[in-house]
């Protein structure tokens, strides 16, 4: 029982240890008309090996990275990209290891007019992460996961599963999938209730009990309230 006890420990050690680093790339290109920065596409692709073996190239993943930045995000008429960028995240365990590739660039289009505004509004909301959509949950909100990491929606994955960018500690631009029970709004009203405004909300044993906290974001069956101690909480929306 001991020799199971110290293997199990040894186990879980090494399954737990992890290395993480990154290196990236940047391609620009000179342009001889005016452009007008319209929005930023981004591309995500990424193998797990298993004692080394398993995945494709390094060469195949930057294509299928491209692949889904190209699907994510389609150029329109007279648009093109411009400024590619292409980070790489590798991750190893003690017989694991995961490569995953990040595309990005920026969506132009050529005009003749050279004294107008460079930036879209869409292309300054998505680089400063905000979003002035009031539709629930549309590409481009700005949104709350994991109670407090803040992004924004920059595809939809699946019926319900979205693609949420946001910055690392290292202020690097990540991306994640995230079900849409998970994440929460922050900028639009929804069920009657607004963000940045006070809840009162039913707790105790038999819910005699009042309490108010300060919304942070709205989600489908759910908020996240920030309360007087500075504690997050996620409360349904039954306990009105």
């Amino acid at each position: 029982m001991k020799k199971m006890l110290i293997s199990i420990a040894i186990s879980c050690l090494l399954m737990t240890s992890c290395v993480t680093y990154h290196h990236g790339a940047i391609s620009s290109a000179a342009v001889s008309r005016t452009v007008k920065y319209q929005d930023i596409a981004i591309g995500v692709s990424q193998i797990n090996k298993f004692w080394g073996f398993g995945g494709i190239s390094k060469d195949a993943l930057v294509l299928e990275a491209r692949r889904e930045m190209t699907k994510n995000r389609p150029l329109g008429a007279k648009e093109q990209y411009l400024n590619f960028t292409v980070d790489f995240k590798y991750t190893f365990w003690p017989i694991v290891s995961q490569t995953r590739v990040t595309m990005c660039a920026d969506v132009v289009s050529f005009t003749n007019d050279s004294t107008g505004e460079v930036y879209s509004t869409k292309y300054k909301e998505k680089l400063l992460g905000k979003s002035l959509t009031n539709e629930l949950f549309a590409i481009g909100d700005s949104v709350i996961f994991n109670k407090t990491h803040e992004g924004v929606i920059i595809s939809i994955e699946d019926v319900d599963i979205v693609r949420v960018l946001y910055k690392s500690r290292s202020d690097k631009n990540r991306t994640k999938r995230i079900s849409i029970n998970k994440i929460y709004a922050t900028n639009k009203s929804f069920s009657t209730l607004s963000p940045k405004t006070w809840y009162t909300y039913s707790s105790g044993l038999n819910n005699d009990q009042k309490n108010t906290a300060y919304i942070m974001g709205l989600g489908l069956k759910s908020l996240i309230v920030k309360d007087s101690s500075n504690s997050i909480e996620v409360i349904d929306y039954q306990k009105r």
